[in-house]
């Protein structure tokens, strides 16, 4: 007769909260970009100041690069 391992509460909890930080972490980090870029587009169309499309996408790419080396070391 052989025995199947049988989860522990502890085990399904860990579990459990891998699957929720996984998605929800995913998802927060998505809202942060987001959070984070509306104030220089609200800057760059609103304030008057010359600022070019140029400008705008190493912004973009400079917060966007920054975001995902932070999603990457939580692997």
């Amino acid at each position: 007769m052989t025995a199947t391992p049988q989860l522990s509460s502890a085990d399904a909890s860990i579990e459990r909260f891998e699957k929720q930080t996984s998605r929800y972490g995913r998802n927060t980090m998505i809202i942060g970009l987001v959070l984070s870029l509306i104030g220089p587009i609200y800057i760059a169309f609103f304030s008057g100041l010359e600022i070019t499309g140029s400008m705008v996408w190493v912004a973009f790419l400079a917060v966007a690069g920054t975001f995902e080396c932070s999603g990457l070391s939580s692997h």
